[in-house]
């Protein structure tokens, strides 16, 4: 084989390399531009799926409180009942509509089965309103833990729809993982702390004491509560100044003034003493507490927003740079066989 001819198939096979390699790295970036792109439709569903649990939370306290008052519906508790269930509606409603647009294995049943648990929801809200209308003696008894329990699971399927919709962004890029993994404990943590007040405040409506089986389950829930934190603020690292402003607040207000508040609570139901706080005041102050532990979700869900749009720009520059490396490549050759065909069998035919 001449000297020509091998240097013809190097650089034949080189450039062939080259575009290979170019060609590998754009579809790699084209599979990233669709997780990112995945994952920023996803964000915006799982933030009105979190946006339905913490409102749907607030109506199973308040509700549950209710049930457990021996006087019927006060006017203030009812209005925010109502804004809560529709704020709560709403976001689920507009959650529903945005995974028409998104894949996701089983989606149909997942989608018929909170449909089907929303519809039962639906049926026992009715149930409850009338009940709430009417004195303690009046009601139906097997309606207060039907209520708080069909409420929880709503909540807990919602979640478990948000939780598979974070699985590929997990894997698409470690700090949208990171991001996901702290919406997801926070959620825990909220919703956790949503029940206790659920179940204290039918505690203080009911002012007859606390019993074993709801002092077992409230200390579960401060555990899972407790647990959460801690996750939480492992998690926290690399997050924006905004996620990191609200974390301030939950351990400024979460775990102070109202931490002191929950064991005034508890103090006085176990030793039996006049309650510090009424019904209405408890479900203000543990909502406003509980907030801060929300306001970490939608600032999450902002940086995660925030972060996709960064990846999809690095992505796209990135899409550039493989075209220009595959087109340079290309001219690279045409220019080298040039010179070897032309070039040196000119320079042969000259000697």
């Amino acid at each position: 084989m001449s000297i020509r001819t091998s240097l013809v198939i190097s650089t034949l096979v080189l450039g062939m390399i080259i575009a290979g390699f170019a060609n590998d790295y754009y579809k790699n970036t084209l599979d990233k531009e669709k997780q990112f792109h995945y994952a920023k439709d996803t964000s915006q569903v799982i933030e009105q799926l979190l946006m339905a649990a913490s409102q749907w939370a607030v109506e199973r306290g308040i509700t549950h409180s209710a049930l457990n008052a021996e006087n019927i519906l006060s006017f203030v508790l009812s209005h925010n009942i109502k804004e809560r269930r529709e704020r709560g509606n709403k976001a689920f409603l507009i959650a529903l509509e945005g995974l028409q647009h998104i894949h996701l294995e089983n989606k149909d049943q997942l989608i018929a089965d909170m449909n089907s648990k929303f519809d039962h929801v639906e049926v026992l809200r009715a149930k409850v309103d009338n009940d709430v209308k009417v004195e303690f003696a009046q009601r139906n008894a097997n309606l207060r833990d039907n209520w708080f329990y069909d409420m929880s699971d709503l909540i807990v399927l919602s979640q478990n729809l948000r939780y598979l919709l974070t699985q590929s962004t997990i894997q698409a890029d470690v700090e949208l993982g990171r991001q996901a993994q702290l919406k997801h404990f926070s959620w825990l943590m909220s919703e956790y702390a949503g029940r206790e007040r659920a179940i204290l405040g039918g505690v203080i409506s009911a002012n007859k004491g606390i019993n074993a089986n709801q002092l077992q389950l409230l200390s579960n829930y401060r555990g899972r509560v407790e647990n959460g934190w801690d996750i939480v603020q492992k998690l926290a690292y690399n997050s924006t100044p905004q996620v990191m402003r609200t974390l301030d607040s939950t351990q400024n207000l979460f775990f102070g003034p109202f931490q002191q508040l929950r064991e005034s609570i508890y103090q006085a139901v176990l030793n039996n003493k006049p309650l510090p706080v009424d019904t209405q005041e408890w479900i203000a102050r543990s909502t406003e507490a509980i907030d801060t532990i929300l306001d970490t979700q939608v600032a999450s869900a902002a940086q995660t927003v925030e972060t996709t749009n960064i990846l999809l720009h690095q992505v796209k520059q990135q899409k550039m740079m493989s075209i220009c490396i595959a087109i340079l490549s290309l001219l690279i050759v045409n220019v080298v066989f040039f010179l070897v065909v032309f070039k040196l069998s000119g320079s042969a035919r000259g000697s």
